[in-house]
């Protein structure tokens, strides 16, 4: 079976590469480098070929917010630096049609049949539906030797109708016992490093920066029978995930409380009443806290809910 860089250097020497492709794969496994590999491709004949702000590649993804633009506006009349990229708490929830006219303008402007230029849609799962119809239209005429790269974590979110015109490579994670081969010199806790990141190498890379380790066993070790909780420990921790401007470390609370019921529900057995309802808890609290930004519910209140309810089952 052959890799997905062999399937795409295959496409590539039989000429079919051009057209619409969908990368799909969870978090961290390597879509952004993939799509940078293959447009590295196409334009200089190898994946290693340097395309830093090749003016035939055009990335799409969810804009700013009307306030961060005015923001940075604002940085950029005064002189100052403008942060290469916002946190994502500043842009908006979706990719919008305007968003995808832009791209297919960029599209446009080949001049002959054998320019390309390249589209990638990072996150083509946030588009909404006007988004996804106007994508679609360009799908179903394909112009020149234009290549348009879907990146995808939930395909299901996109149209099939979209999904039949793109041919697809999977990236999977890695196995947990590969990942933390691989993150052995830089933690002791490797293993547990790669429980959490679920085999996705970006995830683990993004749960060292933030100290993310730690941040577990802080959780875990307040994780106890109600009567038994400190409740002034459990509001300064909830303070600490909520409270930081700079990362969003509600994402990674969230990870950290669904692995800890996942790795509860395990040890529990099948058949056994308690076993069920810890299944019934986890599902409340997936569904509580990814409903909490599409909801923009208090995130501080959220985490205090999601603890004080594993408290409350705990015996």
């Amino acid at each position: 079976m052959l890799t997905p860089k062999e399937q795409i250097q295959k496409a590539f020497k039989e000429g079919h590469l051009s057209g619409s492709w969908m990368i799909v794969g969870p978090y961290g496994v390597g879509k952004k480098r993939l799509a940078e590999e293959i447009s590295a491709l196409v334009l200089t004949g190898s994946f290693e070929g340097k395309i830093t702000n090749s003016s035939e590649v055009k990335w799409i993804e969810r804009g700013f917010t009307e306030e961060v633009k005015r923001r940075i506006q604002k940085k950029i009349l005064a002189g100052k630096s403008v942060d290469e990229e916002e946190d994502t708490t500043s842009r908006r929830q979706e990719i919008t049609v305007d968003d995808i006219r832009a791209g297919l303008r960029f599209l446009s402007l080949t001049t002959t049949e054998k320019q390309t230029r390249i589209l990638i849609i990072h996150l083509a799962d946030e588009m909404n539906e006007n988004a996804q119809n106007a994508l679609l239209k360009a799908l179903e005429e394909p112009r020149g030797k234009n290549l348009i790269l879907l990146l995808c974590q939930n395909v299901g979110r996109i149209l099939p109708t979209i999904r039949s015109r793109c041919r697809q490579i999977m990236l999977r994670p890695l196995s947990q016992t590969a990942l933390a081969q691989l993150f052995s010199d830089r933690t002791e806790e490797a293993a547990l490093l790669a429980e959490l990141a679920g085999g996705s190498v970006g995830l683990a890379e993004d749960i060292l920066a933030i100290d993310g380790l730690q941040l577990y066993h802080r959780l875990d070790a307040l994780l106890m029978p109600i009567a038994d909780m400190p409740i002034s420990d459990v509001r300064s921790y909830v303070s600490d995930i909520c409270d930081n401007k700079e990362v969003d470390l509600f994402r990674f609370f969230k990870l950290f409380v669904l692995m800890w019921l996942e790795k509860r529900i395990k040890d529990i057995s099948l058949t056994s009443q308690e076993h069920e309802c810890w299944l019934d808890l986890y599902g409340e609290l997936s569904s509580l806290m990814n409903e909490t930004e599409r909801l923009y519910l208090d995130k501080k209140q959220v985490a205090q809910t999601a603890l004080f309810k594993i408290a409350e089952v705990l015996k």
